[in-house]
């Protein structure tokens, strides 16, 4: 299964190889009643491409109303549209879903479709996985933290907050790989967002020159035992709970 992932793409990285794996503008992802199938990694032909397909409850009040294959020039994955409250809330990436930071805050990562994809291969070469019964190739959109109903990017609020970010809920704030670009290389610093108060905490760790695409490149941010880890190629780097480094 593809990993979740994470950032806005810029025009660059829409160029490079495929690496990684994004709301809807076309009538054709905010179907109700579409037919698709929901298990992923068990299909391996068109077996389920006429099954119809059921809603389901993806956290809370959060329904899930269809899914999809999507394309995106680095990778691929899967999207689902979801509703909340019987109001269309968004196309999201399906392996990240929604996550609760507290009451009422949620996170999730928004795709943005272009075109539907056939079996005949496009301008980039992309085509429909024939494992589901729809196929689209999009973009990936901005994270969104949903706080009481209002709608706000974490990317436009999180300092530097991008394609590698690669965030993680811990005790209802968001941690994350902050990287500035330095020169040839890029300073790398451990972050904290506050959701509540919309600012952002870092630490600065290290220089890194970055040379993939590879949204992964650095892990999620960890807790354990009442600390916050950042690790990097086997390094970690210790933060208290109020994110104190230690």
């Amino acid at each position: 299964m593809n990993k979740y992932i994470i950032y806005i793409l810029s025009l660059i990285l829409l160029a490079a190889c495929k690496g990684k794996q994004t709301s809807a503008p076309s009538d054709s992802l905010l179907s109700d009643t579409a037919l698709a199938q929901s298990k992923i990694d068990t299909v391996k032909t068109t077996v389920f491409r006429d099954t119809v397909f059921k809603p389901y409850t993806l956290v809370d009040d959060f329904i899930v109303t269809d899914t999809g294959y999507f394309d995106f020039g680095l990778g691929d994955g899967t999207y689902a549209v979801v509703r909340k409250d019987n109001k269309l809330l968004d196309t999201i990436d399906q392996q990240y879903g929604v996550q609760k930071i507290s009451k009422n805050i949620y996170l999730y990562l928004v795709i943005d479709g272009k075109d539907i994809l056939t079996e005949k291969e496009n301008e980039f070469g992309a085509v429909a996985n024939n494992r589901y019964k729809k196929s689209i190739s999009a973009n990936i959109g901005d994270f969104i933290i949903l706080k009481q109903g209002n709608k706000v990017s974490l990317n436009s609020k999180a300092e530097d907050f991008g394609w590698f970010a690669n965030p993680s809920i811990i005790n209802q704030k968001i941690y994350y790989w902050k990287v500035s670009e330095a020169g040839t290389d890029n300073r790398v610093f451990a972050a904290m967002f506050d959701p509540q108060t919309l600012k952002t905490t870092s630490h600065y760790l290290f220089n890194d020159l970055i040379e993939t695409d590879d949204g992964g490149y650095f892990e999620s941010p960890k807790s354990s035992n009442g600390q916050i880890i950042f690790q990097f190629k086997g390094k970690k780097y210790y933060f208290s709970s109020d994110f104190t480094l230690k």
